[in-house]
């Protein structure tokens, strides 16, 4: 029966993103596509798309109100689905991801950065594209972690964005973001066994808590306040459900 929901639930989600994308491509003819575009085409279609996969969300704080580097814990593929409704930002992400068709699609025309996380050179073009788009005034959200997880904290952080971000004086955003349920987390499995897994189920609840900017001359020193700052947040939200059962 979760399985039957899951794909049912999966092709509403796909054809909703299908009749947003239409419209947008029509517009195109008329008017030049921009990051800015996109990202309110990706926010619009959150007020729909967040209600169809059964996300139950609340939000603690709220975007900075400047050019900044979002750095969140990662959980699950939804994480910048559900995150995409709170602020606007290129999303670094796996090269794998372009590997999902329509997912792939939706992505580039509403932001998104490839990497190639085994390759050096990939981690290197991607460090220099994210200083570019922020000084071209853009946001970008990475998962330092590099892959999801399912441990109480976060895992190991890669560094080198924390880095960029202290030799150009790019102030770091730290975002928690927690799943009610662990069933949620994306681990040891396919994507679409994740899915099924997941969205088998009428509701998820999620917490996502954003944090006030953390600034340095010091790389390490950025990494570690990002880092204790998210998992000390996943500790309270976690206690904030507990003591509310």
């Amino acid at each position: 029966m979760r399985t039957v929901f899951s794909i049912i639930r999966g092709a509403i989600t796909a054809l909703s993103m299908i009749l947003y994308l239409i419209p947008y491509g029509i517009r195109t003819i008329f008017r030049k596509h921009t990051p800015k575009s996109g990202f309110k085409l990706r926010k619009a279609w959150t007020v729909v798309g967040n209600p169809l996969l059964g996300h139950d969300l609340e939000v603690k704080g709220k975007a900075y109100d400047g050019t900044a580097i979002y750095m969140s814990n990662h959980r699950s593929f939804s994480d910048p689905l559900i995150q995409a409704k709170f602020f606007d930002a290129f999303i670094i992400a796996k090269a794998e991801v372009a590997d999902i068709p329509l997912m792939n699609k939706v992505a580039l025309i509403t932001g998104i950065i490839y990497v190639k996380r085994n390759s050096l050179q990939s981690r290197k073009n991607t460090r220099l594209t994210l200083v570019k788009t922020i000084s071209d005034g853009y946001n970008v959200l990475i998962y330092p972690e590099g892959t999801t997880g399912e441990q109480e904290g976060t895992k190991v952080f890669k560094k080198g964005a924390f880095y960029s971000a202290a030799e150009h004086d790019i102030p770091i955003i730290p975002v928690a973001i927690e799943y009610r349920n662990p069933d949620n987390y994306w681990v040891g499995t396919s994507l679409a066994k994740h899915f099924i897994k997941q969205y088998g189920k009428w509701k998820t609840t999620v917490t996502i808590s954003i944090g006030d900017p953390i600034r340095s001359n010091e790389g390490s020193i950025l990494l570690q306040r990002t880092q204790a700052w998210i998992d000390q947040e996943l500790i309270t939200i976690k206690s904030h459900w507990k003591d509310s059962n």
